[in-house]
């Protein structure tokens, strides 16, 4: 078995045989006996095999782990695992992966709606694979526990590893199959670590947006868990998620916009509520840049965000930023294009939705002009004309 890829069974008819006779220690010593060259094969076959193979060796390390219970399997996995086996996986979902131009591009002819970073992944991974994946993190939550996984993925984020999208992927694998009291030690760890993240990716283009997707899909799952408390993250959370509503990424706009819905649940209410009641913050934060020495083109996408989410309540706010930016345009016309252009949205946006608020007056005006002043009046009028035209045709 180790000198070539074993020819394996279905891991489901593989897995209820083995479960038949899981208190025979002979079978359970057979079991055993596969499980350790699958393991030190399993780089091979998990990062160079084709995708069958990768999907038959996830499958069937998770029945043999599942089947050999915590107290055997522990002792044959925890050595390999810690020494190789989370690094061999980490590589193998780079290679099962796409690239970074394929992870954050949308096919726009998809009709099914996008659902964080998983929804991007299925649309080039064989469901097979990706079930097997989930059986696999599935199994070692278990083996390990969810809290002492997630803290050794966790001690991966702060080293200087180049695999945190894919730490970020499992991690989130993990939390979302974990109940909350399991991941209550390292969850506000990791959601800090997220929280310090979001917002800084330079250009959708690049691999560092493909971080910033994982990251964003990791908060949506971390917040539930969280709870009331994530109103003490919401200073830090709302500019960096108004920026990248206007990203050029629709992958980063959509999961920007699920993780501000998935914070407005936290606090009842709508997101264009949440940003109203935190209108304060917002215009003040802003203003503040804009008049800054150094002034970075993004405080005005967040700016765009938050007119375009809430709408032209929020400009009753906004006198002072408005005039602030018309200064930074004439004053840095010539200057810094970046932050001219960006500017000069806003200011668009801004025209746009007082436009669109005055033909909402004129359209209202218009349909109080058309209604009758008087009702009762008119409708008495009628009936009189009604009983003379009788009374006229009875003569």
């Amino acid at each position: 078995m180790c000198g070539s890829y074993p020819d394996l069974a279905s891991s489901y008819l593989l897995d209820l045989k083995l479960r038949c006779a899981q208190n025979d220690d002979s079978v359970s010593a057979r079991v055993e006996a596969v499980l350790e060259p699958l393991l030190t094969q399993f780089e091979r076959f998990v990062t160079n095999g084709e995708s069958r193979q990768r999907t038959d060796v996830l499958c069937v390390i998770s029945a043999c782990v599942k089947v050999l219970g915590q107290h055997r399997a522990l002792p044959l996995v925890s050595p390999w695992w810690r020494s190789r086996g989370l690094s061999a996986l980490l590589t193998s979902l780079s290679v099962s992966l796409p690239g970074t131009s394929l992870l954050i591009s949308e096919k726009q002819e998809h009709t099914v709606s996008p659902d964080g970073v998983s929804y991007v992944l299925e649309n080039y991974r064989t469901s097979e694979l990706s079930h097997a994946l989930d059986l696999f993190v599935q199994s070692m939550a278990d083996l390990f526990t969810p809290r002492e996984l997630g803290a050794q993925l966790l001690s991966l984020l702060f080293d200087s590893s180049d695999k945190h999208v894919e730490v970020l992927w499992m991690l989130r694998k993990v939390a979302g199959q974990a109940a909350h009291e399991d991941m209550s030690s390292i969850c506000p760890s990791a959601f800090q670590y997220c929280v310090d993240f979001c917002g800084t990716a330079p250009d959708p283009d690049t691999s560092h947006a493909v971080h910033e997707l994982m990251v964003l899909d990791v908060i949506s799952t971390l917040v539930p868990m969280i709870g009331p408390n994530v109103a003490y993250y919401m200073d830090t959370l709302l500019f960096p998620l108004l920026q990248t509503t206007t990203s050029s990424s629709p992958a980063l706009q959509a999961q920007a916009h699920r993780v501000l819905e998935i914070l407005a649940q936290q606090t009842f209410t709508s997101v264009s509520q949440m940003l109203h009641d935190n209108v304060d913050y917002i215009v003040e934060g802003c203003s503040q840049q804009i008049r800054a020495v150094t002034l970075h083109p993004r405080v005005f996408n967040i700016l765009c965000g938050a007119v375009l989410l809430v709408g032209r309540d929020i400009l009753v706010y906004m006198d002072d930023v408005v005039e602030d930016t018309l200064d930074v345009c004439e004053r840095l016309a010539y200057e810094d294009e970046e932050v001219v252009l960006g500017a000069l949205q806003f200011l668009e946006i801004v025209t746009r939705t007082v436009a669109d608020e005055s033909k909402m007056i004129e359209s209202t005006k218009e349909r109080v002009e058309v209604v009758d002043p008087d009702p009762i009046a008119t409708a008495v009028k009628a009936m009189d004309d009604a009983v003379a035209s009788r009374m006229l045709d009875d003569l």
